[in-house]
């Protein structure tokens, strides 16, 4: 298992490229794109053997069942899921595509087995100034349309109200923290806009900017985003399961009555030897003469 799951060259240069701590996906097409090794590394795949249960998520790559995540292949889905390397089979294909190559590994005869090329996908969290409504059946259509750039327009799958002036934003988004059911971020923006984040929407997903509660709104069909003012602010975003919640309530319920069940349980025990003359032996004094 050792050998097997030990990084090659390909994984060990993404694990030096996260120093910066700027997240990312990788999209691999090896093991005819059911590839999940990297993830045992910490990385985060687009695709591969079940790489999300979302209905949407799969909607989005044009992934059904098992299959090939064949949206993926539009430049526009891979922007907006922050697919910043691809890994090729180049065994299993043939020769890679041309692209920017960032390494290769290779079988001892000298072939090359798989190329990892760097792609173009967009920052995991960015400030957007314009967004377009769309339905559930003309979202992802849409996104992948060349009428559509990522980069400056986000789709929407309900009207948020207000309205913004539709200029490119200029400023940062810094990761705080960035954790699987919470995350925090620095924002600064020379306008109002709209902050997107490249993970999956669920209604449970709660946010604040600077402690003011705000709506999370689903964008690009299946991923996340909040409005921002203009200025430097602080987002942050958690998961709030009602349901889980009570989950966790009950569960601690349930253990504290089994531990008062146990504690009744356990005096009842003591007491009954206490009675039985075994724990406490009594002291006569009858018969007993002073010396």
């Amino acid at each position: 298992f050792y050998e097997w799951s030990r990084a090659d060259a390909n994984i060990r240069t993404l694990l030096e490229r996260e120093t910066d701590g700027e997240p990312y996906r990788l999209w691999s097409l090896a093991r005819n794109d059911q590839d999940v090794s990297a993830a045992m590394h910490g990385i985060e795949l687009a695709a591969g053997h079940h790489p999300n249960d979302l209905s949407r998520y799969r909607e989005l790559i044009g992934m059904e069942g098992s299959g090939s995540a064949m949206n993926l292949g539009n430049p526009n889905v891979r922007r907006i899921l922050n697919v910043k390397y691809i890994l090729w089979p180049d065994l299993e294909r043939g020769a890679a595509p041309d692209g920017p190559i960032v390494s290769q590994t290779q079988l001892a005869d000298g072939r090359v087995f798989q190329t990892l090329f760097s792609d173009i996908g967009l920052p995991q969290a960015r400030l957007v100034g314009s967004a377009v409504v769309k339905s559930d059946t003309e979202a992802v259509p849409y996104i992948m349309s060349a009428e559509h750039d990522p980069e400056i327009e986000v789709v929407l799958a309900a009207n948020p109200g207000g309205i913004l002036d539709g200029g490119v934003p200029t400023g940062s988004v810094e990761w705080s923290l960035r954790q699987p059911d919470q995350l925090e971020l620095s924002v600064m923006s020379d306008r109002a806009a709209f902050l997107v984040i490249s993970d999956n929407w669920f209604p449970a997903w709660r946010a604040t900017v600077d402690d003011e509660h705000v709506d999370v709104l689903r964008a690009n069909h299946t991923l996340r985003a909040i409005r921002v003012p203009e200025g430097r602010s602080t987002v942050r975003m958690w998961y709030e399961s009602f349901s889980l919640s009570w989950t966790k309530k009950l569960s601690v319920g349930a253990i504290l009555i089994l531990l008062g069940c146990g504690g009744i349980g356990l005096t009842r025990t003591l007491g009954m030897k206490g009675g039985s003359g075994v724990g406490n032996p009594e002291i006569r004094s009858e018969g007993m003469r002073s010396p």
